[in-house]
């Protein structure tokens, strides 16, 4: 979001401090030098470039100020309090976030790709993307042979290749927390209310820190600004709500509002985290089921391994189990 001047206005009149005016022609001078042709964040990393090398502003953007970035969560591998699931041993929560102007883009891509796949189908109120449903041929992927459904899977994943976007990656080891609970004589916290906790914390540090350092003719700025979106649970959504809250009330100072709960049917980019944690979680599994050895992986193994590896991974800003 651009903060529009005042009209007859400029971003250089009388009143500019020299500095800040430096700055901005700075800017411009090697956005100029940047092929239009380039994508939008390659032109920002160039900008940025340019200014640095200026020597004034180090550290201060103006390309990245005023931005609002959409952060959508999604969970894998959920029991709620059951901490004895001996198929489910770890709680996943995944967020992507991207900027708010890439959105569409993203949107628009995964529109795309569904309609390569399922023609009109893709276009129906009800469809939706699964990670769960396209692993196991299941919905709408019923009808995909499995070398298919690998195909769309790395469709999918392969977005987060060509878009701007990040992930954030929690995970809640339960037997861990029981024995955990146990050993300090208390009732183990739900693992969605643990993982949320921990990654909102997370976001809002990696939104400080792109804020703009002081000293810089950019200081002081506080609009690098996240708002949160969530599939729709109904368990908890009421006690993640009350949490972020409280959170915003004790030092989350960069994410805005509050929870905004989506039917994944509606949001194509829930949809595309879903699928992300979907995979975190089976590559856990595999993990698991093969005593951490990927050598003894067979062929779905390693397909699930390298989804995660060659789209995910490299996207990954943070990610942890708990406890460890």
């Amino acid at each position: 979001m651009r903060t529009a001047c005042p009209r007859g206005a400029s971003h250089e009149g009388a009143g500019a401090k020299p500095g800040a005016v430096r700055a901005k022609r700075a800017v411009r001078r090697a956005s100029a030098a940047v092929p239009a042709t380039q994508r939008l964040p390659e032109r920002r990393a160039a900008q940025c470039t340019g200014l640095q090398q200026t020597g004034t502003a180090t550290a201060a953007c103006p390309s990245h100020l005023r931005t609002m970035y959409v952060f959508h969560l999604d969970e894998s591998g959920s029991t709620g309090l059951d901490l004895s699931s001996t198929v489910e041993t770890v709680h996943w929560l995944v967020v992507l976030g991207a900027a708010a102007h890439d959105v569409h883009s993203i949107e628009r891509d995964i529109r795309v790709l569904a309609d390569s796949y399922f023609g009109l189908r893709a276009g129906a109120p009800a469809f939706e993307l699964h990670g769960a449903e396209i692993f196991g041929g299941r919905g709408v992927a019923r009808t995909l042979a499995p070398a298919r459904r690998v195909s769309l899977f790395a469709g999918v994943l392969g977005l987060l290749d060509t878009h701007d976007v990040h992930l954030w990656v929690r995970g809640i080891h339960k037997a861990r927390l029981r024995e955990r609970s146990r050993a300090q004589r208390e009732d183990p916290e739900h693992p969605s209310i643990l993982a949320f906790r921990d990654i909102v914390t997370s976001l809002d540090t990696w939104l400080q820190a792109r804020q703009p350092a002081p000293g810089t003719p950019f200081a002081g700025a506080t609009d690098q600004l996240g708002l949160l979106v969530s599939d729709q649970q109904d368990e908890v959504s009421r006690s993640l709500a009350a949490e972020f809250a409280h959170l915003r009330d004790t030092g989350i100072r960069s994410l805005i509002d509050t929870i905004h709960y989506v039917r994944s049917r509606d949001s194509r980019l829930i949809q595309l985290v879903d699928c992300v944690a979907f995979i975190r979680n089976r590559y856990e599994k595999n993990l698991t089921k093969c005593g951490g050895d990927e050598a003894r992986f067979g062929q779905s193994e390693t397909a699930v391994a390298t989804l995660w590896k060659e789209h995910c991974l490299p996207r990954v800003v943070d990610s942890r189990v708990w406890p460890g």
